[in-house]
């Protein structure tokens, strides 16, 4: 609805562009966050929260002009609970049957570059409980509820339930396998 109206140099961001690269985030607003950079003035009109940010190329994602999904996950630091942050995180990486949108790396770089910003301390918070290979939101909030009552942190699985309750296997679960000692008659036994 916006889309017609956005003026040359404005771009989806923050919350919006989060929804656009498939973060899960909790969404409680019909507004949409619509940025501009430096030193330009942010739109102004019902419907629409305008920002202005720092240095950042603008991606597009289905025809649409939006934060790269790094920066989005920056943007989402000063708004977003740290386990929210997380799992949005969590699901920019790569994982079973998913190509990451961007890597450890890129997260990294992107909050060492906003520090002294908004959020910085709940960012680099967040990267340190990022893991690749993490399927879903759920999965996610599991692991930082055990680790946040004092129980070890669980592997990240090396498969996914299919519709029926049956395994779909990744490719991971050959280096499983080979960890696993035979049992009587040379059988591998896998149990969840």
């Amino acid at each position: 609805r916006f889309l017609p109206a956005m003026r040359p140099g404005q771009f989806f961001s923050h919350r919006t562009a989060a929804h656009l690269w498939g973060m899960p985030i909790p969404n409680e607003s019909t507004i949409l966050d619509v940025s501009v950079l430096y030193p330009r003035t942010p739109p102004r009109r019902p419907g629409i929260r305008g920002w202005r940010v720092g240095e950042t190329l603008i991606r597009h994602i289905e025809g649409l002009p939006a934060s790269p999904p790094a920066e989005t996950w920056r943007m989402l630091a000063p708004l977003l609970p740290l386990r929210e942050l997380v799992a949005a995180g969590d699901s920019l990486l790569p994982a079973a049957r998913r190509v990451g949108l961007t890597g450890l790396d890129e997260l990294a770089a992107v909050v060492d570059g906003g520090r002294g910003h908004r959020g910085a301390e709940v960012a680099a918070d967040a990267l340190a409980l990022l893991r690749p290979g993490v399927a879903t939101r759920p999965e996610t909030l599991l692991r930082l509820l055990l680790i946040q009552s004092g129980l070890p942190e669980p592997a990240v699985a090396p498969s996914n339930l299919a519709v029926m309750g049956r395994y779909v296997f990744t490719p991971e679960i050959f280096d499983k396998i080979e960890q696993v000692e035979p049992g009587v008659g040379g059988e591998i036994q896998l149990t969840d």
